[in-house]
């Protein structure tokens, strides 16, 4: 059986806190289904797709709710019905499973900044979050079954080709997990309500992500919607990304600096 990952990206509005990769997984017939029930809701008030930033900003396709039509907070209020209409549909199907990975920006740029990582981390971080997905959607996979695959599907834009080069790279660098991926493509989340669901589950992750920033207590994903929809909700803590620079080292046979050499691999809060 082929499964379909459906994923994409958010950021903070100024790109300097957060990044997320996260989607959906399913297998042919759940999206099929979901498919259907999505677009019937989004026609019965007379919508073509869901995009978080124009839901959240009552714009585009969300613009009639700022109408007359709709004096507040009546058009907020109808705005966030179509979205938890849309989250229900999601959990109605529960083979379709949440996947994320979040990484700090400015953390992030710490690590790739030192001498050592040249060459084995990615200026890009996102890049570094998309493989690290793809990896996670594998692993559990396999725990469902042995002879499946998944393709992975990504929101299209003008960054396409460079994630692609980075999915090359990752099924280079990772052959045992390479040989359970079948594809990855881009289209049009305009037209394609999986990954809609991807650009809603990536915003909420994004939201959630931010706030835990933000917080004394570190970064505690505590997710309230979609709950029963996602499966995993990764953080890349700056000690994670030691270890995964540690690991590269290793791997490539380098010095290890003194202040990881006894690092574990294991750094990463997951909320499941």
């Amino acid at each position: 059986m082929i499964y379909t990952c459906y994923l994409d990206d958010s950021k903070d509005q100024n790109q300097t806190k957060l990044l997320v990769s996260a989607g959906f997984i399913g297998s042919k017939d759940d999206w099929v289904s979901l498919r259907l029930a999505w677009n019937k809701r989004l026609k019965l008030d007379g919508l073509k797709y869901f995009k978080s930033s124009e839901f959240k900003m009552l714009e585009g396709e969300f613009a009639k709710f700022r109408t007359a039509a709709y004096p507040p907070p009546q058009g907020r209020d109808k705005a966030q019905k179509i979205r938890s209409d849309l989250q229900e549909i999601v959990r109605e199907r529960p083979r379709i499973r949440g996947i994320g990975v979040s990484i700090p920006l400015a953390q992030y740029a710490e690590i790739y900044d030192r001498p050592e990582s040249k060459g084995l981390l990615p200026s890009d971080p996102y890049q570094a979050a998309l493989a690290s997905v793809m990896y996670e959607t594998v692993k559990r996979l396999r725990t469902w079954t042995e002879d499946s695959r998944v393709a992975f599907v990504h929101d299209e834009s003008e960054d396409f080709p460079h994630l692609y080069s980075a999915f090359a790279k990752f099924k280079e660098a990772n052959p045992e997990t390479a040989e359970f991926i079948e594809a990855f493509r881009p289209l049009d989340d305009k037209k394609h309500p999986p990954l809609q669901a991807a650009d809603m589950i990536a915003n909420y992750a994004l939201g959630i992500g931010i706030k835990g920033l933000e917080t004394s207590g570190g970064m505690k994903l505590a997710v309230s919607e979609m709950n029963e929809s996602i499966g995993l909700l990764a953080h890349w803590s700056k000690k994670y990304m030691l270890s995964v620079l540690r690991a590269n080292l290793i791997a490539r046979g380098k010095p290890i600096p003194l202040d990881i050499h006894d690092f574990k691999d294991d750094y990463k809060y997951t909320h499941r």
